[in-house]
């Protein structure tokens, strides 16, 4: 990682030489050493730092990859929408509750609402983390995608005990989107070099 000849993060003078600088690899900052407000410690990320030798020494690495790019973008789109639509869902739901109390599946109905309204909660919470590339938004993330599964998985298992065949078929099919958006997201937010490179703050 090249320490020298790259503006500083804190004063954003250039760094001139190597020994009057100081890297984060995890963040990919530099600054001057006198520009420190706390030795030893990033103040970009936080982070601790290396030793000044070990960091040049460090090669450059992805940072072509940081940034809402590739397949963060249906991430984000989901995110800013993903809301808006639960919402409105919530609205349509309170218009059909009358009917479906009438029907015999004022429970299980009840029970989708308030397992809805709690993953939306996760999921303002996931947004705001992702929206501020944390580096625990992966984390996060992986939690949304597996409370997803759960919460489709209670609703199915309640659908059959309360013998409420439309809610089984709808549970069914929803459990195995969930299971299929786990199955290939959580590798993704695990293993991926963008994930990586982008959530550091």
């Amino acid at each position: 990682m090249q320490i020298a000849g790259n503006p500083c993060f804190v004063c954003s003078r250039t760094i001139s030489l190597m020994r009057e600088g100081a890297g984060c690899v995890s963040c990919r900052s530099v600054f001057h050493k006198n520009c420190l407000q706390q030795e030893g410690v990033c103040p970009h990320c936080g982070r601790s730092l290396l030793p000044t030798e070990q960091v040049h020494a460090t090669p450059a690495g992805p940072s072509h990859l940081a940034g809402i790019n590739g397949w963060l973008i249906p991430w984000a789109v989901g995110f800013a929408v993903g809301p808006v639509i639960i919402v409105i869902m919530f609205f349509r739901a309170a218009d059909l509750f009358p009917a479906v109390e009438a029907a015999g599946y004022a429970g299980i109905y009840t029970l989708d609402l308030l397992l809805e309204a709690g993953l939306l909660v996760l999921l303002i919470y996931a947004a705001m983390r992702f929206v501020r590339m944390k580096t625990d938004a992966p984390v996060v993330i992986i939690s949304l995608l597996i409370a997803s599964m759960g919460m489709s998985a209670v609703l199915l298992v309640a659908a059959v005990v309360a013998h409420a065949a439309p809610f089984v078929t709808e549970g069914a099919r929803d459990l195995g989107r969930a299971v299929i958006q786990a199955a290939i997201w959580i590798p993704y937010w695990r293993v991926s070099k963008r994930v990586k490179a982008t959530f550091v703050n």
